[in-house]
């Protein structure tokens, strides 16, 4: 999926205490000024300005299901002033939601088309693996990340703030290679390849600075498609008392579970106990329940509610959304569970993506991509038995048309930032902070940006 479909929204919100998310929060702050431009971006529209959009929109709809369509939680919304506004993508949630408005727009139903096209020949593969290996079909891919920030978009002094994402070392991920950073002179730390999260971070004296900011990084890695062939009879038991398991069993940040999450896992999973298959009747539920659609995350963790308890409570979310809830349903019957982010590679671009892995004893972190598999849902000219094929595949299946930055949404930046970046979650962008700027830094970042594949 595009870059750009995936630039989340964000708005002001009280942050949530400590005792409420169950763990300690770090102390992050952020300028009021930039909370409110943040605010006004992403809920642009009045509801006069709403209705007229929707109208224009979808003139066949009647005027009395578009006026539902903004009550209640059918779009994201807030109040600014005293007044309700709406979600800038609220078009694209109401098409991802109403399956035949979404089989109108020919640019989405192309891109989807193109999309299944390329994962086609993932699914119906004839190569056979033995049954104890897991990875296969290696591809090498070139990446570019160049920042070139214009001198006038900058404060005269101060101290300019920038980490860089990198692509991190897996099972699946490997021969990671940082070809070159410039300028080198403005690297703070070392670069992070072999961690949870991988990164480049710099600091930039605005005072020295005199032309535009520029940074640039070249890397490349070599990613394997995943294929694991799990017999439910071998799973081994866990180690409960593991550092691991301990991890990623609890309740924390995005990943959080609340009573009614945890009920509802165990009503879910019933009276299986074999994690693999208990974590299949999760993947099912997210896959048919949760609708996807486009998210306000900075309305979420830290500024506000976790990720997965919104997801909970709305019943939709996208990629990085439904991975967390995944995550979070796992998490609550015992089964440990996280949200990877980086790209996808599908249409030969960087485009920002999560999913999710769940541990399996003897087999490792098996992955599992609930977002894309909802992507038949949209295509009426494939048979049931195809839609099915694609479902299966992204359980315990997953192509080599991607790259990891973070083991886990949940991880902090290294080094830790100690105000506020734009998305704090995820990193597929360049991040920064810089005291005495106007505009929110990562907006600059983002207009400034461009990342290249080949």
């Amino acid at each position: 999926m595009r870059r750009q479909l995936y630039r989340f929204s964000l708005f002001l919100m009280l942050i949530v205490t400590a005792q409420l998310f169950g763990c300690v929060q770090p102390k992050l702050s952020e300028p009021p000024n930039q909370r409110r431009q943040i605010f006004q971006e992403i809920y642009p529209y009045t509801a006069e300005q709403a209705r007229a959009i929707l109208a224009k929109e979808f003139p066949a709809v009647p005027a009395e299901q578009r006026e539902q369509w903004l009550k209640g939680r059918n779009i994201a919304n807030a109040k600014i002033d005293g007044q309700k506004r709406y979600f800038s993508e609220m078009v694209k949630n109401i098409k991802f939601r109403n399956i035949p408005l979404f089989q109108k727009d020919s640019n989405a139903m192309a891109r989807y088309r193109q999309m299944y096209q390329v994962i086609k020949p993932y699914i119906y593969s004839k190569f056979k693996l033995p049954a104890w290996q897991n990875y296969r079909n290696p591809r090498t891919y070139h990446g570019t990340t160049i920042v070139d920030i214009p001198r006038r978009e900058l404060p005269k002094k101060g101290l300019f703030r920038l980490w860089l994402p990198l692509p991190v070392l897996t099972a699946a991920q490997t021969d990671v290679r940082i070809i070159s950073i410039a300028p080198a002179k403005y690297i703070r730390s070392d670069p992070t390849i072999d961690r949870d999260i991988g990164l480049v971070y710099m600091e930039i004296p605005l005072e020295e600075l005199k032309g535009n900011l520029k940074a640039r990084l070249e890397f490349s890695f070599k990613r394997l498609e995943q294929r694991f062939q799990v017999d439910p009879a071998r799973v081994g038991e866990y180690d409960r008392e593991s550092e691991l398991y301990k991890r990623y069993t609890r309740s924390y940040g995005n990943t959080r579970i609340t009573p009614a999450i945890r009920g509802l896992a165990k009503e879910i999973v019933g009276r299986e106990k074999n994690p693999y298959l208990a974590a299949r009747l999760i993947y099912d539920h997210v896959v048919q329940k949760i609708k996807y659609s486009f998210m306000p995350h900075d309305v979420l963790w830290p500024r506000g509610q976790p990720e997965s308890v919104f997801v909970h409570e709305h019943g939709w979310g996208d990629c990085g959304a439904q991975s967390l809830y995944f995550s979070a349903l796992c998490r609550a019957v015992g089964i440990p569970a996280r949200t990877t982010g980086g790209f996808q590679l599908l249409r030969g671009e960087f485009g920002s993506h999560f999913w999710a892995e769940f541990y399996l004893p003897g087999y490792g972190w098996v992955p599992v991509d609930t977002s894309v598999a909802q992507l038949p849902y949209y295509l009426p000219e494939l048979t049931a038995r195809q839609k099915q094929d694609y479902i299966d595949f992204f359980f315990a299946g997953l192509d080599n048309r991607r790259c990891v930055l973070q083991k886990d949404i949940d991880v902090p930046l290294i080094p830790p930032a100690d105000g506020l970046v734009s998305l704090p979650m995820a990193i597929q962008f360049p991040a920064a902070l810089c005291e005495g700027m106007e505009r929110v830094p990562g907006s600059v970042v983002y207009e400034h940006a461009k990342m290249y594949l080949r």
